[in-house]
């Protein structure tokens, strides 16, 4: 399996245009660099997201180019409340937001984008 997957990356090099390459050699020095534990949480992640349906991958990645194209203060300031919370609180969180209804959403999104993170996001109902 480890072969075959060494091959598939060979092809898949010869493809990749300078830039690409660069980028590729860039990440896995990277890759290399990190403690073990967090290489084990990034393949959990990984293979959780190959378990994915197409349409989950896809606003994931929505969901994540929306949260690059932020303000780098915006950013910090989300990641940080993020990571104050418990996972309690977090779990909490995740399924307020599965409970909403799109437009709610939307809402959400509206006064992320529009106002100071700082100010605590009530529910919306």
């Amino acid at each position: 399996q480890r072969q075959q997957r060494l091959s598939k990356g060979a092809s898949r090099w010869q493809t990749m245009t300078p830039e690409q390459r660069e980028k590729a050699k860039k990440r896995f020095q990277h890759w290399q660099k990190l403690d073990p534990e967090k290489k084990q949480k990034l393949r959990k992640r990984f293979e959780q997201f190959q378990m994915m349906t197409p349409q989950q991958r896809q606003a994931l990645r929505k969901k994540h180019q929306w949260f690059k194209n932020l303000p780098a203060q915006q950013r910090q300031q989300l990641r940080q409340r993020w990571q104050n919370m418990s996972p309690e609180k977090r779990q909490a969180m995740r399924q307020r937001v599965r409970n909403m209804t799109p437009e709610q959403r939307r809402a959400l999104k509206r006064r992320l984008n529009n106002k100071d993170i700082k100010k605590p996001v009530r529910p919306l109902r």
